[in-house]
């Protein structure tokens, strides 16, 4: 199970900790532990004599190159603007008493901190590139349900939750993470994380 930006953290991890670089094919071409490990070992009887280069910050001048992979994200979504299909969507339950403004700070400072999170994708001359925007903070959505009956409250939230996940991202309109939190107790919240998945494909900038 998982997805591309788990199997690129495993292969961060196989880097820093056995000192070889391994091709993120590899995790599918092996597929269990065994041979995962035999590649590995491969891979350091080769790298004896060789020396990796260090992973440096790529400049911020002008726009910035798509990866591969999203370019075929970016691809996909020419063909079908707007669809919901690459979102990565989670539903964090928050019990007890939530701190909304604190997690506002948190939110916010996180997005500063990760450039990503501030990506977007412009276009010029079908070429497409992204783009870092300044860092301003955002206001945290909050819903609050408590007025409702515990029935109509279920159904409302389930009913905001499906449309968050449902929600395609213009890609040339940032951000492209969008967080909001449904109040349904005084004590009981539930945070909704919702981005592209194009987002996930462009940690390595």
């Amino acid at each position: 199970g998982g997805h591309s930006l788990l199997a690129t953290r495993m292969m961060s991890r196989v880097r820093e900790a056995f000192k070889v670089e391994i091709p993120l094919r590899k995790i599918f071409e092996e597929p269990t532990l065994e041979r995962l490990a035999s590649a590995i070992e491969g891979a350091i009887e080769k790298a004896e004599n060789q020396q990796l280069l260090p992973l440096v910050k790529a400049p911020r001048v002008g726009k910035l190159p798509l990866s591969f992979a999203q370019q075929r994200l970016w691809f996909i979504d020419q063909l079908e603007p707007g669809k919901a299909i690459y979102n990565s969507a989670v539903g964090v339950r928050l019990e007890g008493r939530a701190d909304l403004k604190a997690l506002e700070q948190v939110i916010n400072e996180t997005v500063r901190r990760h450039e990503v999170l501030r990506t977007r994708i412009e276009v010029e001359e079908g070429v497409p590139a992204q783009v870092i925007d300044e860092w301003r903070p955002q206001k945290l959505e909050v819903e609050d349900l408590t007025g409702l009956t515990p029935d109509e409250r279920d159904a409302e939230s389930m009913r905001i939750t499906r449309a968050e996940a449902g929600t395609g991202f213009d890609l040339t309109r940032g951000p492209l993470m969008r967080v909001k939190v449904i109040k349904l107790e005084e004590e009981q919240h539930l945070a909704l994380f919702t981005m592209h998945h194009i987002v996930s494909d462009g940690w390595s900038i």
